[in-house]
């Protein structure tokens, strides 16, 4: 194995992180690969034994690596969907949120132009259906339902696109993106419910926009619904 770089001083831990990630990604260390000891990694690094401890931590956290008491660490069999799922619960990072909403907006602003043009009445149809399940979950105050069909209104919106490669995109991150949904979830439903059951869900209205082909209106409630500031200040 080639010998690993020594450490510059300075975000130690997260450059032990970055080298392991990197050496796993490459392949270099493979699946089913013990890696090298705590004691070891402190030798070939130059650093010390918490800043080595807490990048593998943080390996093990994100499931590329499996921690053996008594043994050692070893690098998992993984899928990219597996990698994603497990990085969803470090998105509350303002600059990870920010990101998965510019993702999102790149394919949500794009899916719904050209649903626009290319949603068949069927198509609607299974929108207004999942519009009134996302009603009705919240006047029931089931969040955790609620939530689920935001996320699958917006996917459905993919698939009206007529793209298969939009859906497949979303889905692919789609853990990421149902944890962001999820975290606006706690201010939009609040703001609702102060405001009184009568307010127009969001959704119904990109519905709407929608069935009049609409893409600007389309585009501006988006906007609105992946806007950071207007949820989380």
């Amino acid at each position: 194995m080639d010998r690993l770089p020594k450490i510059e001083k300075k975000n130690i831990s997260d450059q032990v992180f970055d080298i392991l990630k990197e050496y796993i990604v490459k392949g270099q260390f493979k699946p089913g690969d013990k890696i090298p000891s705590e004691n070891e990694l402190c030798s070939m690094l130059g650093v010390s034994r918490p800043s080595v401890n807490a990048a593998v931590n943080r390996l093990r956290a994100m499931g590329l690596v499996e921690v053996r008491v008594g043994d050692g660490s070893y690098v998992r069999y993984f899928s990219t969907n597996e990698y994603i799922e497990n990085y969803a619960d470090f998105i509350t990072d303002t600059q990870n949120l920010s990101e998965i909403l510019e993702v999102r907006r790149a394919v949500e602003f794009e899916s719904a132009a050209l649903a626009v043009a290319r949603a068949t009445d069927q198509d609607l149809d299974e929108l207004k259906d999942l519009c009134d399940k996302l009603v009705e979950a919240k006047k029931q105050r089931d969040y955790e339902a609620a939530v689920t069909y935001d996320f699958e209104f917006h996917l459905r919106i993919c698939h009206c696109s007529k793209n298969r490669y939009f859906p497949m995109i979303y889905k692919l991150i789609g853990s990421l993106i149902y944890k962001q949904i999820e975290l606006f979830a706690t201010t939009i439903y609040k703001r609702e419910e102060e405001a009184g059951l009568d307010v127009v869900d969001d959704h119904v209205q990109l519905y709407h926009a929608l069935r009049d082909r609409d893409v600007d209106l389309c585009r501006k409630i988006l906007l609105e619904q992946t806007d950071y500031a207007a949820h989380m200040d």
